[in-house]
């Protein structure tokens, strides 16, 4: 029957653990994984790893290292108890420590043969005789994290550089060098964007967040690039991407870059035609300012600083302007009808009056530095600066109009009806 396989389970992990196969497959470790014998694991600086043995006892290995578990590793030592034990001495052994005791010369108390004074007698020619005094026994460490066979590269990590072993160190480990870069990713809206790099043709590259979640892998091309978009969206805010990748021998290289994700939008500008607060909209003569249709619109005064914009379309009775407000506080797009101005946070829009009965218009919208758009602002009014006609007034008594109300006229009514007429335009 054949033996058992001998292996370890992880019980305790934190930071990122990997594992190399024989074949030079990679695996990220979590708590729970079998790891077998011949596997080189690699630690990340401030990764630890306590993994249990057969025996029931459990051994931790802190990072930054790499190393190889093997049977004897992973197998808690016992001893047998017949090499512990001290064999009995030969006669001529006895005699040597007796004479070393007494302070005499131990080699006088031994013929010439067994001291080994005659070498080269006549039937042993060109041979020696020895005595042996006494078998050291010695203890071994179960766990040696002596990495001489496969040259244990620390690799420093700096922000947006390329880190690569030494080539004395390639050349101890038996391979080529290793070195893996990866782009910083500038301000963006886009919650996964494409994230580039530089590495060994063939090797993977695995990329984490500061907190060790693994984001996405790729395997690096023969042009030396990689390339992959993360698994799940990066949050909002400056995040910090680490790439590793580990050679067969289980040489690693590491580098640090950082992602600006910006998934918020400016808030909703708000909108405002002066209108006295009439109830149903309607602009009148008493609303112009100067001969002149008036608006207000509030924006966000630090995101528009930012590299921010903003856009307002005026509808005025079917005429259309466009106003684009910059990030230094200028304002373009006016024409001979529409202008507009901004000032610590408000736009003041002017506007010539259209024609009687026009509806006015005005929208707007705010856009930040990495393109978030805002909700859209919006308010409208009906123009109406014309007065409308006159209302008739008659007085039904005054059957002749003359203006009075003769006896005749008013006859025994002690009432005068009086008929007012509203103008159809009222």
């Amino acid at each position: 029957m054949n033996a058992p396989a001998i292996q370890g389970q992880v019980v305790a992990i934190h930071g990122i653990v990997k594992v190399i196969d024989a074949q030079g497959h990679e695996r990220i470790l979590k708590a729970g994984d079998i790891i077998q014998p011949g596997e080189h694991v690699v630690l990340l600086d401030g990764a630890t790893l306590t993994v249990s043995r057969a025996g029931g006892d459990s051994i931790t290995v802190d990072g930054p290292r790499d190393l190889a578990l093997t049977d004897e590793t992973l197998t808690p030592q016992s001893t047998d108890k017949s090499e512990a034990a001290v064999a009995k001495l030969a006669p001529e052994a006895q005699q040597v420590l007796a004479a070393l005791e007494n302070g005499q010369d131990p080699l006088a108390q031994l013929d010439s043969a067994a001291a080994g004074l005659n070498a080269g007698g006549a039937t042993d020619e060109g041979s020696h005789s020895f005595v042996r005094l006494v078998r050291i026994s010695e203890t071994l460490n179960s766990l040696s994290l002596d990495n001489s066979a496969t040259t244990d590269v620390l690799v420093p990590t700096v922000q947006g550089e390329t880190f690569s072993t030494a080539p004395a160190q390639a050349a101890a480990a038996g391979t080529t060098p290793i070195s893996v870069s990866i782009e910083n990713i500038s301000a963006t809206n886009n919650a996964t964007p494409t994230i580039h790099g530089t590495g060994i043709p063939g090797l993977t590259v695995v990329v984490s967040n500061a907190a060790g979640t693994v984001i996405g892998s790729a395997v690096v091309g023969s042009d030396g690039n990689w390339q992959l978009t993360p698994s799940s969206k990066l949050p909002d805010g400056t995040d910090t991407l680490i790439a590793t990748s580990t050679n067969a021998a289980g040489s690693s290289a590491s580098a640090t870059g950082t992602a600006i994700i910006d998934t918020t939008p400016p808030a909703t500008p708000t909108v405002t035609i002066t209108e006295h607060n009439d109830p149903n909209g309607v602009i009148g003569a008493g609303d112009l300012v100067n001969g002149k249709v008036e608006a207000t619109v509030k924006l966000d005064a630090a995101d528009l600083a930012k590299n921010g914009s903003a856009t307002i379309v005026v509808n005025d009775g079917g005429h259309t302007t466009t106003l684009v407000v910059h990030s230094d506080g200028s304002v373009t797009g006016a024409d001979g009808t529409v202008s507009g101005s901004y000032s610590n946070g408000t736009v003041t829009i002017s506007m010539t009056p259209p024609a009687q009965d026009a509806a006015v218009t005005i929208t707007a919208t705010q856009t930040d530095a990495v393109g978030n758009t805002s909700g859209q602002g919006k308010d409208s009014g009906t123009l109406d600066t014309t007065a409308p006609s006159a209302p008739t007034v008659v007085i039904a008594t005054d059957a002749n109009h003359d203006g009075y109300i003769n006896k005749a006229e008013q006859g025994s009514a002690t009432t005068d009806t009086v008929n007012i007429g509203l103008p159809a335009d009222a």
